[in-house]
């Protein structure tokens, strides 16, 4: 304005000396969920057009900042814990750096290296006497003494050359029993490293779909996969309670005795397949829910030989799962399929919400620039108190050849509205109903189950939630290549997946319970704070009866072991028994054609 004539030099002069005072037009963040934000991206594209960004619209998600916040925390540092404790890798890349070269040049050699969840690059100036001097992106120069890398085992001189591209962790001084930290207290520094595996923690609502939080990775900003969505891994012994589920439509029930032992499965190519457990050991004939509690592999196997793959395949796919992403053979029985930790959520939501199939979901509304609501979501919902076939007083009891229990008369709206629980606003009673995909009672046997592996299973660790509403199964994979953690407590359905991009093993013994479930714990801690606790109370159609350890009736009066069974399996029960005895069966041979 100055050049054109419009003001004077001197007014030029005092504008331009005035504090900048602008502000963006965006709200702010408030709640850091990149993975979802690009979701939301990639499907307001789909439904609007690639302009999306430009047209002002306000979009609103089922993502809640406590959980989400908490979620990010609990990946970070269960991937921090599992790198530590397999040691020191290496650094990233070695600069040549200049003879006289000083931390602004060296400095600027990070333009564009980016910061990964509270990892910042830097660049080794020095090293020497135990320390190592390290030039920040904004050319602050720190030095790391032997404290800061205490968790390798070596001092950074040990560690580190000059010219070397590492990661640094700024921690801030701790509290101590709650009181702020003194006035003179500084921040530190600690030597760290990107992660080599990473993870994936996706929570939905279990009753609604709704998308509660969801981490794809431990970083965004370092790579932009959604491994949540767009990974494809074998859940292993976490999709055992689906071959489970099929079974008990099949008449099985938790209290049926199956071996645990040796067999061998004779294929069309006159190969042989010998499946093994984890701990190439054999228990013998053992009751369903205790194969479960032990994740014994032997069992699963059998028990699906028994049902039938094409069965069991048809049947799974009931609970949201693609059929043709089941290999049909009996592999399947090991969690060999190749899922999404989201598909995996929403099969777990349907055994904790009665028998329902719910569409995962996250976008709520979306308002124009103008504040118009254009879209406004009407989930299905899970409705206990509706008829079989997921309507109020719907008359089916039979769907695709599946019996799925008794109906149920009609439920009041106040009954509609309370199978919703959580922070989600109560649905008009005309809200649509989520169709039902298994039988009540096998979906409360399952629950029952997984319970039981977190009272004193694979899962025991979670029992530190304190809470008995919280189920779940541990999953590993061969050469323990992926770890999972399934389950479900409150309202909320949870899957944390543990894995290398690579494909690459985990590590000896980094089975789900040890890699995948602390980050599940931490997680639920938060998510579940003042949550009332989930009931799992029987449906109609089921009869409490008690068995020996050998899975045999007993007659009323004789104590033994509580089971709930459906009506229709105690005439079974009654009439037949498979007495294996106290022998180890022999290895059994079966042909595949």
């Amino acid at each position: 304005m100055a050049e054109l004539g419009f003001i004077t030099r001197a007014q030029a002069a005092q504008a331009q000396a005035v504090a900048m005072h602008a502000s963006p037009h965006e709200r702010p963040v408030e709640v850091y969920a990149p993975y979802v934000a690009e979701m939301v991206r990639l499907e307001m594209v789909a439904r609007y057009g690639g302009d999306v960004l430009t047209r002002g619209y306000h979009v609103t998600t089922t993502i809640d900042p406590v959980m989400q916040a908490a979620a990010d925390q609990a990946v970070r540092t269960g991937l921090t814990t599992y790198d530590h404790r397999h040691g020191w890798s290496k650094v990233e890349q070695t600069f040549e750096l200049g003879e006289g070269e000083d931390a602004a040049t060296a400095a600027a050699r990070l333009r564009g290296i980016p910061a990964q969840a509270g990892l910042l690059p830097a660049i080794v100036l020095r090293t020497g006497g135990g320390t190592a001097d390290v030039v920040l992106s904004d050319a602050t120069v720190i030095t790391l003494d032997a404290a800061s890398s205490r968790w390798t085992g070596r001092s950074p001189a040990a560690l580190l050359k000059r010219g070397d591209l590492t990661r640094v962790r700024r921690v801030e001084p701790a509290r101590r029993s709650g009181a702020s930290p003194p006035a003179d207290a500084k921040p530190t520094w600690q030597l760290d490293q990107l992660p080599r595996a990473q993870a994936t923690l996706v929570s939905l609502e279990h009753d609604t779909g709704a998308l509660r939080a969801l981490v794809g990775g431990f970083s965004f900003a370092g790579q932009k996969f959604n491994r949540a969505t767009q990974a494809r891994r074998q859940p292993g012994s976490s999709f055992k309670p689906f071959i489970y589920a099929a079974a008990f439509e099949r008449g099985f029930n938790p209290a049926s005795i199956v071996p645990d032992a040796p067999v061998v499965f004779r294929m069309r190519r006159g190969e042989d397949w010998r499946p093994q457990n984890d701990d190439g050991k054999f228990m013998g004939p053992m009751r369903l829910r205790e194969a479960l509690v032990r994740s014994r592999n032997l069992v699963s196997v059998r028990l699906l030989d028994a049902i039938g793959v094409d069965y069991a395949r048809r049947y799974i796919s009931h609970m949201g799962f693609d059929e043709s992403e089941l290999p049909p053979n009996l592999s399947i029985a090991l969690g060999t399929p190749s899922l999404a930790p989201l598909d995996i959520a929403g099969g777990y939501s349907v055994f904790s919400n009665g028998g329902f199939r719910i569409t995962p979901w996250y976008i709520d509304e979306v308002r124009d620039r103008d504040g118009q609501v254009i879209f406004k979501e009407n989930p299905a919902v899970a409705c206990r108190s509706c008829g079989a076939g997921g309507r109020p007083g719907a008359p089916a009891t039979v769907i695709d050849g599946f019996n799925l229990g008794p109906s149920a008369p009609a439920p009041a709206p106040a009954q509609v509205a309370e199978a919703r629980p959580g922070p989600m606003q109560e649905p008009d009673p005309d809200a649509a109903l989520a169709p039902r995909a298994i039988d009540p009672r096998v979906a409360y046997q399952l629950v029952s189950m997984m319970r039981d592996v977190v009272l004193r299973g694979t899962g025991a660790q979670a029992r530190v939630l304190g809470r008995e509403d919280v189920g779940g199964k541990t999953g590993s994979t061969n050469d323990h290549r992926d770890a999972w953690f399934s389950g479900f407590g409150g309202s909320l359905s949870t899957v944390v997946w543990v894995g290398r991009d690579d494909n690459r093993s985990l590590g000896n013994r980094e089975y789900g319970g040890r890699s995948a479930l602390p980050i599940w714990i931490d997680y639920m801690r938060v998510a579940l704070d003042g949550m009332p606790l989930a009931t799992n109370e029987p449906p109609e159609g089921m009869v409490r009866v008690a068995v020996s350890e050998s899975g045999r009736l007993l007659p009323s009066g004789e104590g033994g072991i509580a089971e709930w069974v459906k009506v229709e399996d105690l005439e079974r029960m009654e009439s037949t028994f498979d007495d294996f005895g106290d022998e180890m069966p022999a290895e059994e041979a079966f042909d595949i054609f």
